[in-house]
């Protein structure tokens, strides 16, 4: 069962409602929650009855909640019970710490979320931490980053199988344009939250789109497939970045390391494919599987000049024409 901010809403909402003493039916129950996440949400396709028993379940097992199900109707056998009373002081010391961590590094509005239910979970479980955090933990973020605002929308969509009408700026400087996407994945490198996605009748199977150019952007009423998003998602292992090149097959590149990039290279592989075909004297030869793209040719770039490319030859090639072209510029008066 994904974890995701609908499941928390529903779980907190049955804990709220099982409070009161009623016994409720299985229909009055979705009717509450589907109310519930619509008023939180602006969600108006509720929940399922298989997804309430599902939560059900959890909350049985999870917070051990002693719900009674009996003559189709469900209720709390303890009143005083609650999913808040189980948490106690190291759980809720270790919730403010996490959210502390998110909520310094992590400018985005789902983890807004998460980190004010945490500070209500925590107050309602009548703990009061003694601790001050200080950012002993800070991540590589940028909190100025435009476009942010759209995540929370795209994130749902995903989820969803919805389709979206965005409004964007196009990369030729040509103006705006207006199209229905299929949102599949959102995907962050290098501090730039990215939209991958397919326009309607577009031949392509996908594009990318930094969320900074998106304008607007509203849900539809259409859905679409699921199981295309798998497909792309297995397709990004096959790269570096976001940048996607349907023509450039999957290569094995071959890189050679001197020191002090050595050390960096092992303890930090290029991508997930790297594997060690020589090391010793200093030296490291390394093979990969990716796609080629420009974000390849960042990552080698990086080691200049304490890197070379043993193949392919094109590669070699084109990275030699860069470093001619930036030391021609670097030269000029």
């Amino acid at each position: 069962m994904p974890k995701n901010k609908n499941f928390f809403l529903r779980i907190i909402k049955l804990n709220a409602l099982f409070n009161t003493g009623r016994k409720y039916t299985i229909d009055e129950l979705i009717e509450s929650v589907s109310d519930y996440l619509y008023e939180k949400t602006g969600n108006k396709r509720g929940i399922s009855a298989r997804s309430l028993r599902a939560d059900i379940k959890f909350m049985r097992e999870e917070f051990n909640a002693p719900i009674i199900g009996k003559n189709k109707r469900y209720y709390y056998r303890d009143n005083d019970f609650s999913i808040f009373n189980g948490i106690n002081e190291t759980d809720a010391e270790l919730l403010l710490e996490a959210s502390d961590v998110l909520k310094r590094n992590i400018p985005l509005p789902f983890v807004e979320w998460f980190v004010k239910m945490t500070d209500k979970a925590v107050e309602k479980s009548g703990l009061h931490t003694k601790y001050m955090f200080f950012p002993y933990v800070i991540l590589d973020s940028n909190p100025y980053f435009t476009g942010l605002q759209w995540i929370d929308k795209i994130y749902e969509a995903i989820e969803e199988n919805r389709k979206i009408i965005i409004d964007y700026d196009s990369f030729d400087g040509q103006g705006d344009f207006e199209d229905m996407v299929r949102p599949y994945l959102l995907r962050e490198y290098q501090n730039r939250w990215f939209l991958i996605g397919k326009p309607e009748n577009e031949p392509e199977p996908f594009f990318t789109i930094p969320l900074d150019r998106i304008v607007s952007l509203k849900h539809t009423k259409k859905v679409f497939n699921g199981e295309e998003k798998q497909k792309i998602i297995s397709m990004f292992d096959e790269i570096i970045g976001v940048t996607y090149i349907k023509e450039n097959p999957v290569e094995q590149i071959e890189l050679e390391f001197k020191e002090p990039a050595v050390g960096y290279v092992l303890t930090k592989p290029i991508h997930h494919t790297q594997r060690i075909l020589m090391h010793r004297n200093g030296r490291l030869v390394i093979e990969l599987k990716v796609r080629t793209n420009y974000e390849l040719l960042q990552s080698i770039l990086h080691y200049v000049p304490n890197v070379k490319v043993h193949k392919p030859k094109y590669l070699r090639e084109k990275m030699i024409q860069m470093l001619s072209g930036g030391l021609n510029f670097m030269q000029e008066e």
